[in-house]
């Protein structure tokens, strides 16, 4: 699971963005191959049920290492299996990296810890907010992906210019990423808005589920221009060499900002302060980053 991870990276970061594409979908189509086949034992195979499907992800996984290990080294040359063992070869990449993935790490910790803290400030108020919570945060990370995707993206493409030292591209790549990521919000709201209602009602019977489900996805999109800035711009400032300012933007939008004014609010106004904060944090986030596109621009 790690080894097509780090090499898809490496790979994208070459300027190959398929082939990275085309490792996860080959753990899809391993899956979706096997899965039937072991769980329940066809084709003269046992019915190993949840643990054929155990065995059918860990099948795709090395499959997927293989072949991305085979790009790396064969196609790209990246690979130098035997600099591993050389002390020179970590003395010369260990500080360089870790600057940069420890803070980058920290800050994929924080998403889970919020997600924790908004699920405990919900329980307070009944189950069924948890729930219609649980049921519009996961559509909300479908409709994410694409903003994902061109925050990934963009990392490597501003990181090679940055360290080229050519700002005109820095400035045009994030110029057009931040351009993407307004409109992509205004139709992210759009689509949601429009389609709330019938969404949410396939997922529970239950009036109050459905109901703060369809107001989560009614109001927090108003706020996905913010949260969708503020995830590329991180994102380019990982790539610019301040991820550690990227961090600490991250853990103020969370921890100082983000959970006490949903507690704060929740406790005031229930549900709908709860939705508030969640838009007031995403458009104070966008209100943070502003500041870091000059400097990302202007340093050198």
């Amino acid at each position: 699971l790690s080894i097509p991870v780090v090499a898809n990276s490496a790979i994208r970061g070459t300027g190959d963005a398929l082939w990275p594409a085309l490792v996860m979908i080959i753990v899809a189509v391993v899956n979706v191959i096997l899965d039937p086949i072991l769980i329940f034992g066809l084709l003269g195979a046992p019915a190993l049920g949840v643990k054929g499907a155990a065995i059918a992800s860990t099948i795709a996984y090395i499959v997927a290492a293989i072949v991305a290990l085979s790009i790396l080294g064969v196609r790209e040359r990246l690979l130098a299996p035997l600099c591993v063992f050389a002390s020179s070869s970590w003395k010369l990449v260990s500080k360089s990296l870790l600057v940069i993935a420890i803070p980058v790490s920290l800050g994929n910790v924080i998403a889970p810890i919020v997600t924790y803290g908004y699920t405990a400030i919900l329980a307070d108020i009944s189950n069924d907010y948890v729930a219609g919570y649980g049921v519009a945060s996961r559509l909300e990370a479908f409709i994410l992906i694409p903003i994902m995707a061109v925050a990934g993206g963009i990392a490597p493409l501003i990181g090679q210019n940055f360290g080229a030292g050519l700002q005109d591209r820095v400035a045009e790549a994030l110029k057009k990423a931040v351009s993407f990521s307004v409109l992509y919000a205004v139709f992210s709201y759009a689509v949601l808005y429009v389609a709330a209602d019938s969404i949410t009602s396939q997922f529970s019977n239950n009036d109050v589920i459905q109901e703060f489900a369809h107001s989560y996805l009614t109001v927090v999109p108003i706020s996905y221009v913010g949260l969708y800035i503020f995830s590329v711009i991180t994102s380019a400032m990982n790539a610019t060499g301040f991820p550690k300012h990227s961090l600490a933007l991250n853990i103020f939008k969370s921890f100082i900002v983000g959970l006490p004014l949903a507690y704060l609010l929740t406790a005031m106004y229930g549900g709908d302060g709860f939705l508030w904060s969640v838009v007031v944090t995403n458009l104070g986030a966008f209100a943070m980053v502003l500041f870091f596109v000059k400097r990302i621009r202007c340093t050198s």
